[in-house]
């Protein structure tokens, strides 16, 4: 039986006879056979399956064409020539190690050809493994054939197979690269799909874009490739929903089995490759120590030798600087692979949970709604799912480095015996150090989530609600507000970062420590011929240094992985939140009835009382249902139930037919004109004409500027109200559906409009007139028209009957009829009777510019956020420096260059007492430890007080900072900023963009500066020692920087898109969530879905462009630290006889943790650059102009406005250059204390003459330029002279929106928190809700839902009104009340209580009121009737009612009211 190894050396490395090699069984078994048995078992096992047509895991793609079936079969005849080859060699085996190798050799080619068939089947380009295990092959059969070259083994059949190995193991590669795989959808697919094998595994392929990224700026729709198959979030919300049963409660350990079960093969992959590149870079102290002993060998005799060293062949020196530079490279491509796969698995993960989130918060409960609303759920998509996904970087990371731990253990024992015990209990110490750290971390970020949730909440609901906030000039109330959540959310965030402190500090220097003391005990213990020389010393530092990485990543991964279970734990809560439960059941075609509810109980949460108590309602088919009632008394309620977004009690409801629904609050989203419309339907011409005529929306398509193609801005800013209700209800006769459900529509257009469109689609001749209509209002004018009405109260159907019938009973409906008619205010003499009703012949038109922005015809970005291009300029992380102050980041700064300088004194140190060792035999080691632990103590406190002073008090500090200038800025921006600004690019910069700021951006500021300054340390030794590698480091650095030229283009810009989209996919959410009772009804949550899917598919295409850029750098980044090792080793071989084996050990020893210093510089830097964007962006937010603050304006006497006189001059008013005017030439005067009524067709220019009075939109100062010109006095004063706060403190607004945010009932009330209990009461008292405030629980203390979502629409208003009030009795100074439709939604008694509270505590107040119901100012001392922007009527209403020719009397008796 031949021998297993043929050599003494056994498993070696090296042999010990000449000529030098490495030794059979090392060369067979441990180089060649082991890996590529793995390899060959993980490209069967770890191969991943691409989505098929269908989009599931299991498909095959069929679109492969004739050119890739030869492509495959080439490469499988050559993989049969190498198996052939080593077949014919496996026959001369010399020992029982080739046998091995060969046999193992052949099952592992069987297994990749069995995986390049499946993957050939599947579509897949090329496999990372057998692409690997190929390199892998010619490389060891190299060595093989080097082998027997040394022998002088030239010919025989051992040598020609070796050689016919390599020759087709090269083809199998040469096919891969240069036969591209063709497929039918190559539009559709991505580089790296089709990159070769050489072109994958070094990620050339992008270098295209890199290229042209330097030359010019790349742009989304040429340069982004489309989403990989296995990437889309389609994809993966399908695989995690494979395993997710939602009818289980979820569990943390649950998420994540699903989430291991889902992506287990990327999971193993990434954790086998960064496993395989830790044991790579523990062999490099190995090959250290073979350097030291080549070195010594070359060294003139000492004192303590005993003998004349004999010299090492050179072959040997050169062949541990080969193995050292080949190991370097190996641990880089996996190393670099190892994160691609981490990388590739956060995304993975993180897509699934984003798309599951959202597809759980489009069927909450409502109790769930009322918890969640879109802020808190935009941030679990922003935030939480993101550290989710962070799992999947974090995982892989911490067990490749548990094992490089250990294998480093076990080196460091063969140097330092039992001393080693030091470190292992050090090491061992780490862990419940670290766990005690990471609970700590955790429960601080579980905290400031908490708190994040709530900032991003109230934030959104103050941007919604900004033009109130500014009507009331409460910019800083809700400056405080926020700021006292973001401090309560810093103050977490700082505990947290004294953690992360911490565990820095245990993993940076616990190494060096466990170093001193493992010397201190090897010194106890060290045996006389064995005493502590450069092997010992240096090879133990070079383990130490590269220990010192991988527990940098640790401590790097583990508050994140801390964080990401905090965030698993608040995704966990989010899912297992009720769903809302279907109850609608269908009625067959024969029944009578359309709807029918039979004793139904509902209510809004399971915990609160009923608010409809007992229904029982039966609609008959294609009749005209119409439901009144006071405010507050469940008239919405009742359509909420009968959609279904209720929780039922008890009872049953039936539908019988197709269902859609309008909102009283309209829903649009970022679309043209006419999708919002269709709605995805298709385009039917005739149909569509009739619906917009019949909708009153002809003359507002030929007055906008792209007619109906002109695009939605977000929340339809660019839209006036009337214009938004008459799309939203076009949207649904479009539809043509067999049941409407109608929320008080005509509540936001003009009288006459409202005819029109009652009497051309809701009345009885139109186009709805064959289908069942329940219209919920409060326009009693309409009720004689239709089939039955029901009067509501107290959640109760109270009366149900024709109306005929109902008056003639006398009872709630009689009531409701005799106040409407005291509101009839006309004048005695005006002809009553005459209906003008058609609109065209009224003059019914629409400049369409009434509010902000109408008029842009383009469908782009606003300038504001307009991306910007090019490199991020410096001045932005200037910006983050001038918030950490100059003078403590300059502290910072030398504190980092400090530590590092005292721990590379420490390291020439060791390098004297090896020295001392050597010439000096005997000498005592106790006073070099001494002086060595001193320097350690040193380096230990610099850095300690180095790393806390920054992470846990220069970077929240910068963090409050910034955030408080943005939010400062933000709310100072003219409104034309918010109407034109989709919400979700705003909270992006509070959301995405301030946690870069607080978490992100620290992180790499802190691991750049000790990178650079380690990188340095590692370099002085080497550069000191041989000084002709100064010469190699230049062009490292030229290499270097002309990567980096081609790096920063590309990935600049992809970072950039990635804000776009992500930007964009935020908003999208928004705008779901804020319309998802109309979207539920018009059947629209796939196609939302979908939407959704694509907008975030859009962020992934950016992000992973992104990273091949990234991972592209970091590769030469690892090489080039790869080179610069192997140049010094060189050098080392080189200069053998001059160089002292201590200078050697010292230079390596650092050198060799400069690939991994290197790798995380990398890794940072691009996360950095990443986050220096979203400060460019804060910064331009920042940098925006914002209202002139009040230190710009001459002083204003204190007596100002002693009266409420009101006069306009010459007023002409467009929103930005190149609009349309909204107001020409508008002058009149308006006396102290008079009544004065505003109206006006829609788009007349009502809003924009209250928006100018309120300076929201400013005229400029003797402004005779095209924008804007004239003046506006108030009391005698020119507006534009007086600082905005006094301005707008000295009138109220009353606003048709009404603003409630999330807070006590006292906090809406009194934001300002000055007016006691007894004025909040009696302001209740004046408006008629003291009794109903005080049946609800807690009273003033009450919880209002965000928005004011469980209260009425009408109460939302009478609260408002009571703010008012408080406002004018606890601060006084009113001059001027504004009413801005601010009854058009309520009912008619509601609409009494506020006329009669304008009257009684506003007397000698000057009033303007804004009413689409003309009766509410028909009272008034005066009338001014705008039309187009300029003044055509301004007098006594009861002149102008005299004059049959007035525009006044022609509204007014369009409307019907006279």
């Amino acid at each position: 039986m031949p021998p297993f190894c043929n050599d003494p050396g056994v498993w070696g490395p090296f042999t010990t006879t000449n000529p030098p090699d490495f030794t059979p069984c090392f060369r067979n078994i441990v180089l060649s056979a082991l890996p590529l048995a793995l390899l060959a078992v993980g490209a069967v096992v770890l191969g991943e399956p691409s989505p098929g047509v269908e989009g599931n895991g299991d498909g095959v793609r069929r679109s492969v064409v004739r050119l890739a079936n030869w492509a495959w079969l080439l490469k499988t005849l050559a993989s049969l020539a190498a198996f052939l080859s080593i077949a014919v060699r496996l026959h001369s085996a010399t020992s029982s190690s080739e046998t091995v190798l060969d046999c193992i050799s052949l099952v592992s080619i069987l297994l990749v050809i069995f995986a390049q068939r499946r993957d050939h089947r599947r579509g897949v380009r090329v496999n990372a493994m057998t692409t690997t295990f190929w390199l892998w092959k010619i490389t060891t059969a190299a060595v093989y054939l080097r082998s027997l070259v040394l022998q002088s083994v030239t010919s025989g059949v051992e040598f020609h197979s070796t050689v016919a190995i390599i020759a087709s193991s090269t083809l199998v590669l040469a096919f891969d690269e240069f036969l591209p795989l063709q497929k039918s959808h190559a539009a559709d697919s991505n580089a790296r799909d089709n990159a070769g094998a050489l072109s994958l595994l070094t990620w050339s392929y992008i270098f295209g874009k890199l290229r042209k990224g330097v030359s010019t700026t790349l742009t989304f729709e040429d340069d982004v490739w489309p989403i990989p198959p296995l990437e889309s979030s389609a994809f993966n919300a399908e695989l995690f929903e494979r395993y997710y049963d939602p009818r289980r409660v979820l569990t943390t350990w649950g998420l994540f089995a699903i989430l291991m079960k889902a992506q287990y093969r990327r999971f193993c992959t990434a954790t086998f490759l960064k496993t395989v590149a830790g044991l790579l870079l523990v062999v490099q102290p190995i090959l250290l120590d073979y350097l030291i002993d080549f070195v010594q060998s070359w060294q003139p005799a000492t004192a303590s030798d005993r003998s004349t060293p004999q010299p090492q062949p050179l072959s040997t020196g050169l062949l541990i600087v080969t193995a050292m530079l080949l190991v370097g490279v190996a641990s880089s491509l996996t190393g670099v692979w190892g994160n691609d796969k981490q990388w590739n698995l956060y995304y993975r993960w993180k897509t699934a949970m984003v798309a599951l989130i959202f597809r759980k918060s489009l069927h909450l409960s409502p109790d769930a709604r009322a918890k969640y609303d879109s802020g808190a759920i935009i941030n679990l998509v922003d935030n939480d799912a993101i550290q989710v996904g962070f799992l999947g970087t974090n995982l892989p990371e911490i067990i490749g480095v548990v094992i490089q731990i250990v294998s480093a253990t076990v080196l460091l024992w063969q140097r330092l015996s039992y001393a080693t015990l030091v470190a292992m209990i050090g090491l061992l110490a780490l862990g419940p150090a670290q766990a005690r750290a990471g609970d700590m971390i955790g429960n601080a970020a579980d905290k400031q989530y908490e708190a994040v949730d709530t900032r991003i909440s109230l934030t959104s609901e103050v941007i919604k609600a900004m033009r109130v906030i500014k009507f009331y000039c409460w910019e800083s109330i809700f400056v405080d507000k926020i700021q006292r959540v973001r401090k309560t959310e810093l103050g977490y965030l700082a505990k947290g970062r004294l953690g992360e402190a911490f565990v820095c500090l245990l993993s940076n220097l616990c190494p060096i420590l466990i170093l001193a003391a493992s010397l201190a005990g090897y010194i106890l213990i060290a045996p006389e011929d064995a005493p502590l020389d450069a092997n010992r010393i240096f090879v133990s530092l070079a383990i130490f240094n590269l220990l010192r990485v991988p527990l940098t990543e640790v401590s790097m991964s583990i508050p994140p992985v801390f964080r990401s279970i905090a965030c698993m734990a608040r995704c966990i809560e989010f899912l297992n939140s009720p769903s809302a439960t279907p109850y609608i059941h269908s009625t067959p075609s024969t029944s009578p009835a359309a709807i029918k509810v039979t004793d139904g109980t509902f209510t809004w949460s399971a915990s609160s009382a009923p608010a409809l108590p007992s229904l029982t309602l039966s609609i008959a088919r294609s009749s005209l249902v119409g439901v009144v009632g006071k405010v507050g008394s469940g008239k919405s309620s009742i359509l909420s139930a009968l959609l279904g977004d209720m929780i039922k009690v008890a009872g049953e409801v039936e539908m019988g037919g197709d269902l859609v629904y309008v909102s009283q609050t309209p829903w649009l989203f970022n679309a043209s004109v006419r999708e919002n419309i269709l709605l995805g339907r298709g385009f039917e011409e005739r149909w569509y004409k009739e619906v917009v005529e019949a909708c009153a929306l002809a003359d507002d398509f030929a007055a906008l500027p792209a007619g109906d193609a002109t695009e939605v801005k977000g929340r339809g800013g660019n839209l006036s109200g009337g214009q938004k209700q008459r799309i939203s209800l076009a949207r649904a006769v479009y539809a043509r559906s067999a049941i409407y459900l109608i929320d008080d529509t005509l509540s936001g257009v003009d009288s006459h409009v409202g005819r029109h469109i009652f009497d051309r689609v809701l009345g009885p001749d139109g186009l709805l007139k064959d289908t069942t209509r329940v219209f919920v209002t409060h326009s009693v004018q309409y009720l004689n028209a239709m089939d039955r009405v029901i009067v509501v109260d107290a959640g109760r159907v109270v009366e149900d009957g024709t109306y005929d019938g109902l008056i003639s009973e006398g009872r709630k409906m009689a009531e409701i009829i005799a106040i409407h008619e005291e509101h009839q205010h006309a004048d005695s003499s005006a002809a009553p009777g005459k209906n003008v009703s058609n609109p065209s012949s009224a003059s019914e038109t629409s400049d369409a510019t009434a509010v902000p922005s109408e008029g842009e015809a383009d469908s782009t970005l606003p300038p504001t956020d307009a991306p910007p291009t090019g490199r991020v300029s410096l001045h932005h992380f200037a910006f983050y420096i001038r918030a950490c102050t100059y003078p403590l980041f300059l502290l910072f700064l030398f504190s980092v260059a400090a530590a590092e300088a005292i721990n590379l004194g420490s390291r020439y140190w060791l390098m004297h007492w090896s020295l001392a060792n050597e010439t000096t035999p005997g000498v005592s080691q106790w006073p070099y430890l001494a002086t060595y632990i001193a320097w350690l103590a040193a380096y230990c406190l610099v850095y300690a007080f180095a790393s806390i002073f920054f992470l846990w008090y220069i970077s929240p500090r910068a963090a409050a900072v910034i955030h408080h200038l943005l939010l400062t800025r933000v709310v100072r921006m003219p409104m034309g900023f918010f109407d034109t600004t989709p919400l979700g690019r705003i909270l992006t910069r509070f959301q995405a963009n301030v946690s870069s700021v607080d978490t992100r951006l620290p992180d790499e500021v802190y691991d750049v500066m000790f990178g650079l300054a380690s990188v340095g340390v590692s370099l002085v030794p080497a550069v000191v020692n041989t000084p002709m590698l100064i010469g190699f480091v230049g062009v490292s650095v030229g290499i270097l920087s002309f990567t980096l030229i081609f790096y920063l283009g590309a990935s600049l810009a992809y970072t950039r898109m990635k804000l776009t989209t992500e930007a964009d996919h935020l908003t999208h959410i928004d705008e779901v969530l804020s319309g998802l009772s109309t979207i539920k009804v018009f059947n629209r949550l796939s196609h939302e879905t979908t939407r959704n899917a694509s907008l975030y598919d859009n962020l992934q295409r950016a992000l992973l462009s992104y990273y091949y850029t990234n991972r592209w750098f970091s590769l030469w980044i690892q090489l080039i630290s790869s080179l610069l090792t192997f140049a010094a080793a060189m050098f080392a071989v080189t200069y053998r006889s001059s160089l002292s084996a201590a200078s050697i050990g010292l230079s390596i020893s650092t050198l060799l943790s400069l690939g991994a210093d290197l790798a995380t510089i990398t890794m940072r830097f691009g996360m950095f650059q990443n986050d220096v964007v979203a400060l460019e962006r804060i910064n331009g937010y920042v940098h925006l102009p914002v209202e002139t603050p009040d230190e710009d304006y001459a002083p204003v006497e204190a007596t100002w406005p002693a009266t409420g006189a009101v006069s306009y001059v010459d007023v002409s008013l467009r929103y930005r250059a190149g609009l349309p005017l909204v107001l020409r030439n508008v002058s009149f005067d308006i006396k102290n204390g008079e009544r004065v009524g505003v109206v006006g067709r829609t788009g007349a220019g009502k809003s924009s003459l209250i928006q100018s009075l309120l300076r929201l939109v400013e005229l400029a100062e003797n402004d005779n330029t095209p924008l804007n010109r004239g003046f506006i006095l108030v009391a005698g004063r020119d507006i534009a002279q007086v600082p905005l706060p006094r301005l707008r403190a000295s009138m109220v607004v009353i606003a048709q929106e009404s603003f409630l945010f999330q807070g006590s009932l006292r906090e809406n009330l009194d934001p300002t928190g000055t007016a006691p209990d007894s004025a909040l009461w009696l302001a209740l008292a004046k408006v008629s809700l003291n009794t109903y405030i005080s049946t609800l629980e807690g009273k003033l203390d009450f919880s209002v839902q965000p928005s004011g979502d469980n209260l009425s629409q009408g109460q939302r208003q009478l609260l408002s009104l009571a703010r008012v009030l408080i406002t004018h009795l606890v601060r006084g100074g009113v001059r001027i009340v504004v009413l801005d439709e601010a009854t058009a939604s309520v009912d008619v008694e509601t609409d009494r209580i506020v006329q009669r509270v304008i009257r009684e505590e506003f007397r000698g107040v000057t009033v303007v009121t804004i009413a689409h119901r003309l009766h509410t100012v028909l009272d008034s001392d005066r009338v001014l009737v705008l039309e187009k922007g300029a003044v055509v009527e301004f007098d006594d209403p009861r002149v102008l009612m005299r004059r049959r020719t007035s525009v006044l009397y022609a509204m007014v008796h369009g409307r019907g009211v006279v």
